[in-house]
Parts: structure tokens; C-alpha cells; sequence
């Protein structure tokens, strides 16, 4: 388990709705920052080849209302495992208070999903950081104002 009051650690959480990760990002000698991972999660649920025969859609394979439907059913389950997921691992690391970094479809989804206990340790930000690299995301312009680092020179 982490300690969180032992530093000035800040703890960032990065999902979609395929995937997510929980970083720690603690400052080093310097004025540097360093990213930790613990902690990351992947959707089990992939979408279907689109066209393919299906006995629910025919002969023709998924009809467009279907793929908006199965899509949305496959993101509504995801976050609510990810709220889970979530619960778990602020009470595990000790986890004050968790910035959510999503893009708006799923920070929706997932708002609705998050028990209250849990939504109370959320700050929850728009915003899709699931490309960006541990050295990329120190320096990214949502996360420096979190941690007072300058932001990265262009």
C-alpha cells in the first residue's frame, strides 16, 4: 500500500472506454517529475467483425442500429467495471483524491456508475491522455497545473 501523505504526489487516472491506467506522479530532485504505473485495466469485450453473418441479424450480418447499440452496451459494462476497479484501488493505494482524465461519452458513462463513496475521491476532467507516454504526460498542459510544473517549451 502507498502512502500518499508521505509526499507530494498527485494521482492521475487515464481511461477510455477500451482502456485505463492509475499513475502516481511524484516529484525527484531537480524540479523533475517521475510517472509511476499501478495499475491499469483493458475492456475483455471486442467488438465484432461488422458485415459477418450473425443469427441475431440476419444473413446480411449487424445492421447500424445494432453496432451503435452493441457499442454502447460494451462501454456501459465497461465503466462499470472500471468504477469497480477504481473503488478497489483508491482504498488499496490509500488514494485521497484521483484526477479522471476521459473523454466526455465515457466520463458520462462512468459518472453515472461510481458509487457515491467513490465519486467523492474523484476529480473527474474531460479529456482523452490515453496516448500519451509517462514523460509525454508530465509535461501535458491538463496534468502541469495539477503538479505546478511549467509547462513543457514547444
Amino acid at each position: 500500500m502507498v502512502n500518499q501523505d508521505q509526499d507530494d504526489s498527485i494521482w492521475v487516472g487515464i481511461l477510455d472506454q477500451r482502456k485505463g491506467r492509475i499513475v502516481r506522479i511524484r516529484p525527484v530532485p531537480e524540479g523533475r517529475y517521475r510517472c509511476e504505473e499501478h495499475g491499469s485495466i483493458e475492456s475483455p469485450w471486442e467488438e465484432h467483425e461488422h458485415g459477418r453473418p450473425s443469427s441475431r441479424s440476419g444473413k446480411m450480418g449487424h445492421s447500424y442500429a445494432s453496432q451503435g447499440h452493441e457499442h454502447e452496451e460494451m462501454m456501459r459494462r465497461f465503466a462499470r467495471e472500471v468504477a469497480e476497479w477504481l473503488n478497489q484501488s483508491v482504498q488499496h493505494l490509500n488514494i485521497d483524491v484521483l484526477n479522471v482524465f476521459s473523454p466526455a461519452r465515457f466520463l458520462g458513462e462512468l459518472r453515472q456508475t461510481c458509487p457515491a463513496r467513490l465519486a467523492r475521491r474523484l476529480e473527474m476532467r474531460e479529456g482523452d491522455l490515453t496516448f500519451l507516454n509517462d514523460g509525454d504526460l508530465v509535461h501535458h498542459g491538463a496534468i502541469t497545473p495539477l503538479i505546478g510544473a511549467p509547462k513543457a517549451r514547444n
